[in-house]
This record gives structure tokens, sequence and C-alpha cells, in this order.
């Protein structure tokens, strides 16, 4: 899950912090009618969710205060760390010349820009396969399509800015910036 799909769920974080290892960590308070407050931690590691933990307040400032409370590392070599999965470029590479002919041989603009949004549920791209996907496609409104499927997808997420010199108009690039996370 990205943090665009955390925060269309849960809104923004009340706390963000930033560790060494690169993970990042966004703390949601949410207080309920009887007044008891209940902590929810979700950590990202490379913009995507590697764990959530829920706590009470209570239980959650003793964990964060007191040193022999049991701590979870999220340090990525960590044995237990979900580590991104391993890409052979090469096959990689043959199989995403596959989808794009596929893409390709579709008649209609709408058939190719629903193409891609089913393969994009459940397939990640790089910036560079995005860039080529957009390249399909003449109009900003039809690349603005494109665009909300694969961008919550990309595995090289920190290259996004470089899609926004695909889209010809500025209110074309402002709305992909947003769909990138890159502005608001």
């Amino acid at each position: 899950m990205s943090k665009r799909e955390v925060t269309r769920i849960l809104g923004n974080p009340s706390y963000r912090r930033l560790a060494a290892d690169g993970s990042e960590d966004w703390e949601y308070r949410r207080t309920n009618i009887v007044g008891e407050t209940s902590v929810v931690v979700v950590t990202f590691y490379e913009d995507r969710v590697v764990r959530t933990d829920s706590y009470s307040s209570e239980d959650w400032e003793r964990r964060r205060s007191d040193p022999s409370y049991p701590q979870y590392p999220s340090y990525p070599r960590y044995p237990n760390y979900p580590s991104q999965p391993r890409y052979d470029e090469h096959e990689q590479n043959e199989s995403f010349e596959d989808f794009l002919r596929a893409v390709e041989r579709q008649t209609f603009t709408k058939d190719k820009i629903l193409f891609i949004r089913d393969a994009a549920r459940r397939n990640v791209f790089t910036v560079a396969q995005a860039a080529r996907l957009l390249n399909q496609f003449t109009w900003d409104k039809e690349k603005l399509q494109v665009l909300e499927a694969v961008g919550p997808r990309l595995r090289d997420g920190h290259n996004a800015y470089k899609l926004i010199e695909y889209f010809t108009f500025s209110d074309a690039k402002d709305k992909a910036r947003r769909i990138l996370g890159l502005s608001r």
C-alpha cells in the first residue's frame, strides 16, 4: 500500500518520524466518544507500507519511554523485515515489452486505458516504463488516466518527477504532480 492510499484511508498523520534506515513512521491519534485515545503507527519503507501497529495511548507512551519494553526494529537488514522483491531485469523488460505490444493491439483509446488499469492492479512499473505508457497517448486527459493507474505502482517513485514533462499543459502538469504526490 502506498502513502497516497494510506492518506486516502486514514487522512493526514498526527505525527511523522524518519529513521536513519530510511523508514518513515506515520502516527495517527484518535479519541473516541468516552475519551480513550488509540494510536496507530504505519511504517513505510521505500514509500510502501511494511508494518502497522496499534496501541492504546497509555501502552504507546510506555512503549516509547521504557527501554525494557519490547521494540520492533525497523532496520531493513533485520531478518523479519520485508525485503523488496528481487527483479530479474531481463525477464522484466521482456515481460514489459509483451505488455506494451498488447496495449498497442487494443483498437480504441478507452480499451488501452482499461487494459493498463487492469494490469496496474497486479504489477509494478518503473518510471521509464510509465513514460513509455504515457507516450502511447496524445492527449493530457488520457495520460492523466494512465498516470492514475500506474502512479501508485511505481517501483522507483523517487524518479516520479520525470513524468511531469510528458504533459503539455500546466493544468495537466499540476494534476500529474498531485497524482504522484509531488504537491497537494
